[in-house]
């Protein structure tokens, strides 16, 4: 039976758990918006329209009103494991508004875990992994009354039984997507001063990795899948990197540039990088462009920032803007990498990338995390500290291993009864899940880890000073940002403790959220 598809909402809904607890660090939803640039494309007479809670500061009643205001024909949502929970706090909202409204669902979390979904919340569809195709070839199979179950890549309940069909094959060339649609989003509302991505534009060129780590469900999100059944058999998949071509991904950076007057560009690459060849070449392409107020990061592997920097690649890359660069160090010995299998890393490879940053580039932020293991002490963390400082990383986030759905650590500790199959439900980013193998509870690791940050900053004080005098400008203003922001935070903590004194509720006199 056709289904008539004309509105079309994409939402990025109020977060509950914020990963950043400072209020303006988010960026603008690229996945959001490269699926809405592939049905504006694929599907005509559709009118497609992105909702950006955070920036727009519309809260869960907002929300709800804007839905039952605009009735839209289709509602779509996509997250990992920290925000899955507020977008099935979406679907079942939709569906008390308007049951006839269809919800799809798409992202890591729903893509890995379709049976527990769909079982659980009010979804009609969950469109697998890459969902730019596959969002197009469904909504045109509902538009046009077309059996879904002959659209690759979906899930879904059909006469009381899920049904997944076969998975679609990886987008080899990722030059024939749409350019994001960032016309779609509330531009103007996004940060300006933020610390970590002033007034910054996410753009990828590559999807897929050459490594395979065990904590990361990025290369196997993006990989080659044998079996992605997880919540049946054993998970099986094999990296599989995919970059667009220079052409393309310079013309992303004019569209920033000049349209959007995007000056800072935050490369979601796992890993910018892998390609010397590539990577040359697209910095020649933008140091002729002349953009002198360009500005970008990256994560990159720092075994192949050396390599880079032997091929004078590394030069290149500051030149044509570099100013920050984000390193999955994990952790301070070789052992310790080798049980994450990360390849071709030992102890000494972050000391020599953050060594030639230091005294070749010292203009450009180092940014390093550090996962908290389940063995760990208080004795093996400062020792963690201790390395962070020898590396002389500008900022240090420390994380606790994560078993996110989709990765080969989430697989071993399933079959060794080691984790809840359903710990996601009370899952908090920086709150562990991991069963401490010395005795310790989720608050003594917590607490554990703040005292590994007081540590980090007290161990070196002179630091602070280095940080807001340095002779860069872009660096110091990073670093300015940075701790008036904190120092924002902490006075609105300690307003809202006075206020908890005089038993004064903070919603009276704070920035009101509908």
């Amino acid at each position: 039976m056709a289904k008539r598809i004309k509105k079309v909402f994409l939402i990025r809904p109020p977060r509950e758990r914020k990963f950043f607890q400072l209020s303006g660090h988010f960026l603008p939803p690229l996945g959001l918006t490269s699926v809405a640039a592939a049905i504006r494309e694929g599907i005509e007479q559709s009118e497609v329209r992105i909702i950006d809670c955070e920036p727009l500061r519309v809260g869960w009643d907002g929300l709800r009103r804007i839905i039952a205001e605009e009735r839209p024909d289709v509602v779509g949502a996509g997250d990992n494991l920290v925000y899955y929970a507020d977008s099935a706090r979406l679907f079942a909202m939709v569906k008390e508004i308007d049951s006839a409204i269809i919800t799809i669902a798409g992202g890591h979390f729903f893509s890995w875990k379709v049976e527990y979904s769909l079982e659980r919340f009010k979804i009609d569809y969950i469109v697998r992994f890459e969902a730019e195709e596959g969002m197009v070839d469904l909504l045109s199979a509902l538009a046009y009354g077309r059996d879904v179950s002959g659209v690759s890549g979906v899930s879904f309940r059909r006469e009381g039984r899920i049904l997944s069909t076969s998975l679609r094959p990886l987008i080899e060339d990722l030059d024939r997507l749409p350019f994001p649609a960032y016309d779609l989003l509330p531009l103007s509302s996004y940060p300006l001063m933020d610390y970590v991505w002033p007034h910054g534009f996410p753009l990828e060129h590559s999807r897929g990795c050459v490594d395979q780590c065990s904590f990361c469900g990025l290369w196997t999100f993006w990989g080659r899948q044998k079996n992605s059944d997880i919540e049946h058999a054993p998970l099986e998949v094999a990296p599989c990197y995919r970059s667009k071509s220079v052409e393309r991904a310079l013309a992303e950076v004019d569209m920033v540039y000049n349209k959007y007057k995007g000056r800072y560009i935050f490369w979601v690459d796992p890993t910018f990088n892998v390609d010397s060849c590539w990577s040359e070449a697209f910095c020649d392409g933008l140091i002729s462009r002349n953009y002198k107020d360009l500005r970008w990061a990256a994560f990159m592997r720092a075994d192949f920032l050396i390599r880079d920097e032997s091929r004078g690649v590394l030069e290149k890359m500051v030149k044509s803007g570099l100013v920050s660069i984000f390193f999955g160090v994990e952790r301070d010995t070789t052992d310790d990498l080798k049980a994450l299998r990360k390849s071709n890393c030992s102890r000494d490879t972050a000391k020599e990338a953050f060594g030639i940053l230091e005294k070749k580039y010292p203009q450009v932020i180092r940014q390093a995390s550090f996962l908290l293991f389940p063995s760990d002490t208080w004795n093996t963390l400062v020792r963690v500290v201790r390395y962070a400082h020898e590396i002389d990383a500008d900022f240090v986030m420390l994380l606790p291993l994560i078993y996110f759905p989709g990765t080969y650590l989430y697989q071993d500790e399933i079959k060794s009864n080691s984790l809840k199959r359903d710990f996601f439900e009370d899952f908090k980013w920086d709150h562990p899940v991991l069963r401490s193998q010395a005795g310790l509870t989720s608050d003594d690791l917590i607490k554990m880890m703040l005292k590994a940050y007081l540590l980090y900053a007290l161990s070196k004080p002179w630091k602070l000073w280095d940080q807001l005098c340095s002779p860069y400008a872009s660096r110091r203003l990073v670093f300015w940002r940075f701790y008036m922001s904190y120092l924002g935070r902490g006075c609105m903590l300690g307003v809202q403790w006075v206020l908890n004194i005089l038993r004064v509720k903070p919603e009276t006199v704070t920035h009101s959220r509908e």
